[in-house]
């Protein structure tokens, strides 16, 4: 009755995808005193879910591949180049970006404008001789309001006075700003009416058509099945299982994740 159409009809239907090239591989990332050995793959146009409780580690894994806090051991190869994540400023030049989980407090400038929050990232491009060109924002602010389909009265609108869906349509756009070939999406739902969650679907999987590599962390396992190929389970700080979405359930995916942590576990 919200959204005027049977809600089933709003999540994105996932077709199986041939994975294309290695775009991002992790081999045994540690944070001391936080998670431990940790290794997974994405591909180019490949969704990955990861799925636990709450606590689990997920959203500090993303956090020291992003260089928000630097990882103490292990491995990070970024479309084939061995990298060591030490900032969010790195990590971004190399092709990485982050949406993380509290949007309004870490993802967004909520007291500044659209175009100031969607080309924050992408300053030094368009800017000539330490100038921002006005126009060149005014340009990349327009066609992205117009792309991710944000209702507001024009780009100078500030972020705060947006409703909770098209603040993370503003968030999506600023990262995507900077063209990246790996994006992690941090509970990319959380927060948001069904009609934007559906929406913000339809973007997902479109990012993964256009050939991103796309990392989704969330907690909605409905959420989760619906729109990855494979499935990261973790718990206690290890990855315990990777499930193949289109075998797995709710079950098979709260089994994993409630397990004590220790050999991880293929279900497929």
């Amino acid at each position: 009755m919200m959204v005027g159409r049977p809600i089933e009809t709003l999540f994105a239907e996932r077709k199986a995808k041939t994975s294309g090239r290695e775009v991002l591989r992790v081999d045994g990332l540690g944070l001391e005193g936080v998670f431990s050995d940790v290794s997974f793959s994405l591909h180019a146009g490949e969704i990955v879910g990861m799925a636990g409780l709450v606590g689990a580690g997920r959203s500090e894994i993303a956090h020291a591949c992003f260089g928000l806090t630097p990882p103490t051991s292990g491995k990070v190869t970024l479309d084939g180049r061995p990298v060591s994540p030490q900032s969010p400023k790195q990590m971004l030049s190399l092709g990485l970006a982050y949406l993380p989980e509290d949007r309004d407090g870490v993802g967004l400038i909520m007291s500044s404008s659209i175009v100031d929050n969607v080309t924050l990232p992408i300053l030094d491009r368009l800017a000539r001789l330490g100038v921002v060109d006005e126009s060149a924002e005014l340009q990349v602010a327009t066609e992205a309001v117009k792309t991710y389909d944000v209702r507001t009265t024009g780009v100078d609108q500030l972020v705060s006075d947006l409703s909770g869906g098209n603040r993370q349509k503003v968030a999506f756009a600023k990262w995507l700003s900077t063209k990246p070939k790996v994006m992690i999406l941090d509970e990319p739902t959380h927060g948001i009416d069904v009609g934007s969650k559906a929406q913000v679907h339809r973007m997902i999987a479109r990012l993964a058509e256009d050939g991103l590599a796309v990392l989704v962390i969330s907690s909605d396992l409905p959420e989760v099945l619906a729109i990855s190929d494979r499935i990261l389970v973790v718990s206690e700080g290890e990855i315990v299982a990777e499930l193949d979405a289109a075998c797995a359930d709710q079950t098979a995916v709260m089994m994993a994740a409630t397990r004590n942590a220790g050999e991880p576990v293929d279900v497929r």
